[in-house]
């Protein structure tokens, strides 16, 4: 598992061993030890400073060209993260190896990136950012990686020369249709057609924008299709389907609630309340249920969310809660 912490500029990465966490501190505790990454890899002054989001999967589903491993080993892990202050870092975990490796380091993106989201099918990365300076378009960050076959540098430093991944900043996404559009908190790539995007907007807005990607614009542009509203303080969007079906999970913070939309059709199917301060959710498949952390209240919520597709359930509802809630100011 690998988790940024806030307010840390090291990425903290536990081991699971049979259902137990791990990382090597002592009496359990992670705030020392090995298990604490990034900050000593480059010199203080070039390092982006604090996490703010990532990513996580297989290194070929960011290769264009990912027939073949860049070396005899399996493709290992990428972990690409964006920093408070508009940095971004690329962290490569191998199969076999004591521990993950910071392979590239980047600035320049817009301050406050709030998720970074990836499209295996066109092997990007995108950025949506927080950048409250009243710019007047929406600009999706995007970035790329590639693999130098023989590099023999890294930060500073002689290596053996070698194949290495270089992460890179691309051509931002730039939005037409939408007016002041500075708040762009998260973002989903639709699983079944990745010239479909759905960005979140706050602010005025408090809505999801339903944007298409504009072949004509060379690849850098997307249109406004469609805005659908949501609750006050959305946070967090999640795409999931559940048998043939799609969805739209929309956690608000500020509204208490979830909302559901159907992304085919663009209507408000369902809200989700008796949620003290919705966060990241993560969808159980095979079990239908949705699991929400409870920012607020520092429990994890547990949806039940078979009703949508099966009108004999109940709708959309909280089933369960594990932890104790934990209000702030409130003993």
């Amino acid at each position: 598992l690998y988790v940024p912490v806030s307010s840390c500029n090291q990425l903290t990465y536990l081991d699971v061993d049979n259902g137990k966490l791990s990382c090597a501190g002592a009496r359990g505790l992670c705030r020392r030890g090995p298990h604490l990454h990034g900050f000593d890899e480059v010199p203080d002054d070039s390092f982006p400073g604090t996490f703010s989001a990532i990513a996580v999967g297989r290194l070929s589903d960011l290769i264009s060209d990912s027939k073949t491993p860049p070396s005899d080993a399996p493709w290992p892990t990428y972990i690409v993260a964006t920093h408070e202050l508009g940095g971004y870092s690329l962290i490569v975990d191998r199969a076999g190896t004591a521990d993950p490796v910071l392979e590239a380091v980047g600035h320049y993106l817009p301050e406050r990136p709030r998720a970074i989201v990836a499209d295996a099918k066109q092997h990007l990365l995108y950025v949506a950012s927080a950048n409250t300076n009243n710019s007047a378009v929406t600009a999706i960050s995007r970035l790329g990686v590639r693999i130098d076959p023989d590099d023999d540098v890294q930060n500073g430093t002689v290596r053996e020369p070698g194949p290495r991944e270089l992460l890179y900043q691309t051509t931002p996404l730039v939005v037409s249709g939408v007016s002041q559009p500075s708040d762009t908190r998260d973002l989903a790539v639709d699983p079944r057609d990745p010239t479909r995007l759905y960005a979140m907007l706050r602010g005025a807005q408090e809505s999801i924008a339903f944007l298409q990607l504009d072949p004509t614009a060379l690849g850098t542009g997307a249109r406004l299709v469609d805005a659908v509203r949501v609750g006050g303080g959305p946070s967090k969007i999640a795409f999931i389907q559940i048998g043939n079906r799609p969805f739209l999970l929309v956690s608000c913070y500020d509204a208490k609630a979830i909302y559901i939309i159907d992304p085919d059709t663009r209507a408000l199917v369902s809200v989700v309340r008796s949620l003290s301060g919705p966060f990241v959710m993560s969808f159980d498949e095979s079990r239908k249920l949705l699991h929400v952390t409870d920012f607020r209240a520092s429990v994890l919520r547990i949806v039940d969310l078979e009703g949508l597709v099966d009108r004999t359930k109940p709708p959309p509802r909280v089933v369960a809660t594990i932890g104790r809630p934990r209000f702030k100011g409130v003993k």
